[in-house]
């Protein structure tokens, strides 16, 4: 297994998925220091989902499950406010953590991998439903938010990509942050099916 070490941590109210685009505004010293590091040495950061406490403040408690962040864009205003677009990339589960003076949380991290639950496998039928959709979805948000689009949807669009579509739905829908947290940290076939079902339970298709 993978691991990584000294990875500074960027909690938030919600999870990030794999390749997930994520758009912050950065104030706060701690995480000020936390983008020039990355920056400085391409390195990236993780994002793991607030248990208890906030985003600002006092370090607060998360989630042991997160998603790495590579930032691709950032932008400094003269008032000092930093505006960054990251990407999500690959899934970890945290070894150690430890929290600095400052409050700025790190961890040695441990890799997760990508494998299949052989157990669940989805069939075309269910990922048809889910691609058109997600495709239905986007056309709406294009629609209402032209601007916003490609701001928050990393192209190109993969409508034909399993693990991709199941992602990009669970970011869109709305549904209790805790339920999200639990599909990042399931398999790629049983995030696919367990989405399917409760989209299928509230009468999405």
């Amino acid at each position: 297994m993978t691991k990584m070490n000294n990875v500074p941590l960027f909690p938030l109210s919600y999870p990030l998925f794999e390749e997930g685009v994520l758009p912050l505004q950065i104030f706060e010293p701690r995480y000020l220091d936390l983008v020039r590091e990355c920056t400085r040495e391409a390195k990236a950061f993780g994002v793991c989902m607030i248990i208890d406490g906030k985003e600002t403040g006092q370090a607060a408690q998360h989630a042991e499950v997160g998603t790495l962040a590579l930032i691709r864009d950032f932008d400094q205003t003269e008032t000092g406010l930093l505006y960054i677009r990251a990407l999500g990339d690959r899934r970890f589960r945290i070894a150690r953590r430890w929290v600095q003076t400052n409050a700025l949380i790190r961890a040695d991290v441990e890799i997760l991998g990508d494998f299949d639950d052989l157990s669940m496998q989805p069939n075309d039928d269910q990922f048809e439903k889910l691609s058109q959709l997600l495709e239905q979805l986007h056309q709406q948000l294009r629609q209402q938010h032209p601007d916003a689009f490609h701001k928050v949807i990393e192209t190109p669009l993969r409508y034909q990509d399993r693990h991709w579509v199941t992602n990009r739905l669970i970011e869109l829908i709305q549904v209790p942050p805790a339920q999200k947290q639990q599909w990042l940290e399931e398999t790629r076939s049983r995030r696919f099916v367990s989405l399917f079902h409760y989209l299928d339970q509230q009468g999405a298709f």
